[in-house]
């Protein structure tokens, strides 16, 4: 289901919900009407996205639209703008994103309150602007009603905000993603009972019955696109072990790079049915917040002249990075054509573009092995990156 035909179930519910809620305007900010709204979002119990949808008459859940003159409207950056200078507790403050679309001739906007681990957010200080909250107040949503701004949750809703924080009530596989959030948690163990066995161990410091255990594959030295971007592309691969106590919860492919200084998981790979000069085609890319792409987080990425992820990103252009897994599923669907199968069944027209796209040689090192077929994988990565950001742009002015 696509986010407009969420919404739209939604209203069509004629119900507001536990994580949803109809608004005719805009909440103002005068009095911390915005913030409380937006506080009880973020703190509820369904452990998921929320959403303030405006527009909506609630009594009735007839679609009035936004008034074009609204002066408490913003966008995105506004309202993030809003929120980053409120005291909250350890400066865990709530994500959050603007979208508008039509219904008929009337425009909605939707406020999205992103899902957060790190629950309870609360206020440790009131301002005039928000005179009515109070601090240290936990305030929730509970089946279609916020809290009251003078009140304070139930020590029960409480209680369950905690133990979504500490991962009480997730079984170890649903608590992994959380304390790869956190790569600075995860450092290596100093002594390994066998040398032979594994090249790396790492814990959670806090958690240490969650390890991360690396062991060398001397089975093959395949070479893919991205290595080509690097000082020594032979690669190292790797089998990578995530155990709970001694139980496997995750494994994946891993790869070292240069030597060994730069370590990741290796990154998943689309791949067309279609060929270019008889070669085969594919590209790599990574989800965010993807258990792939958290572990190589954790691993380090790159550690020699680049020492955080962020540039890491930045650098190495032959693989692709998406914002989550509905973006990678409706770039697939609607530009690479791929619905309802794994391989993109690319037009004959997107194949010809793709086979005069040009390339850059310097992304393939001369130490690269068949760069025939890299060529081929690169034609093609870089045709997805151009259409990538030119989904994206699409994707922006049908949310503004």
């Amino acid at each position: 289901m696509s986010f407009v035909e969420e919404i739209q179930s939604l209203i069509d519910s004629h119900n507001e919900g536990a994580y949803w809620d109809f608004k005719l305007q805009w909440p103002t900010t005068e009095g911390g009407s915005l913030l409380h709204d937006i506080i009880c979002m973020s703190n509820n119990l369904e452990d998921r996205d929320a959403y303030i949808i405006i527009g909506i008459r609630d009594e009735t859940c007839e679609i009035e639209g936004v008034r074009a003159d609204d002066k408490n409207r913003k966008n995105t950056q506004q309202l993030n703008n809003y929120l980053k200078d409120k005291p909250f507790a350890g400066n865990i403050r709530p994500l959050t994103e603007v979208r508008s679309f039509d219904i008929g001739d009337k425009t909605i906007d939707i406020i999205i309150i992103k899902r957060c681990l790190k629950t309870p957010l609360y206020l440790t200080s009131v301002k005039s602007d928000y005179r009515n909250l109070y601090p240290y107040h936990i305030y929730t949503r509970v089946v279609d009603s916020n809290t009251d701004k003078n009140g304070s949750a139930d020590i029960d809703k409480v209680e369950s905000l905690w133990r979504k924080r500490f991962g009480i009530d997730k079984t170890p596989l649903e608590r992994l993603d959380s304390l790869l959030m956190s790569p600075e948690k995860w450092v290596d163990c100093p002594y390994l009972e066998n040398k032979n066995s594994y090249l790396k161990i790492k814990y959670h410091e806090d958690f240490p019955e969650f390890t991360i255990r690396i062991r060398a594959d001397d089975s093959g030295n395949a070479q893919e696109l991205y290595m080509g971007e690097f000082l020594n592309p032979t690669p190292l691969w790797t089998d990578v072990y995530v155990y709970y106590h001694d139980t496997v919860l995750r494994y994946f492919k891993g790869v070292e790079l240069d030597g060994g200084v730069s370590s990741i998981v290796a990154p998943e790979c689309c791949v067309s049915d279609a060929r270019i000069n008889g070669k085969g085609i594919l590209f790599h890319y990574y989800i965010k917040n993807s258990t792939r792409y958290l572990l190589s987080l954790v691993l380090g990425g790159i550690t020699s002249d680049l020492h955080f992820w962020g540039r890491f990103e930045a650098k190495v252009k032959t693989i692709l990075f998406f914002e989550d897994e509905q973006e990678f599923s409706l770039f697939k669907d609607q530009e690479l054509n791929g619905k309802d199968s794994i391989f993109p069944r690319l037009s004959p027209e997107a194949l010809n573009e793709i086979s005069m796209q040009s390339t850059d040689r310097s992304f393939i090192s001369s130490e690269i092995k068949n760069k025939e077929l890299m060529s081929a994988h690169l034609k093609f990565t870089l045709w997805a990156k151009r259409k990538l950001e030119e989904f994206r742009k699409k994707d922006t002015c049908c949310h503004n």
